[in-house]
């Protein structure tokens, strides 16, 4: 059983694994109410997760090819035409970010 907190809307509010004063209502592991606020919740929780890393992963990839590029594993015109023309384009932001607001590459953000 776990125990549970409503809100004034009669939604669940907090779950509790156990008997505390302010969970007065118990459920069983499979209620529908409690799956969908777990999976409604897990679901907020991953998104936000998962978007938080892409412009960090985007960085990664970029990086990534180039090194692959430098180090003659692939040729920058193997990759599709959309590929390159992303890429070109924010290189070419990142070098005229970096005339803007010069900074030590290491400390670079872009």
């Amino acid at each position: 059983m776990l125990y549970v907190r409503r809100d004034a809307n009669g939604g669940i509010a907090a779950v509790a694994t156990s008997r505390q004063p302010d969970f007065p209502e118990t459920l069983a592991a499979d209620d529908p109410d409690l799956l969908a606020c777990l999976r409604g919740a897990g679901a907020g929780v991953t998104t936000e997760a998962l978007a938080s890393t892409d412009l960090g992963l985007v960085r990664v990839v970029e990086d990534l090819v180039t090194a692959l590029v430098e180090r003659g594993v692939i040729r920058f015109t193997d990759l599709p035409e959309e590929a390159r023309l992303k890429l070109s384009q924010r290189q070419g932001l990142r070098h005229h970010l970096r005339g803007l607001n010069p900074v030590d590459e290491d400390d670079a953000i872009l």
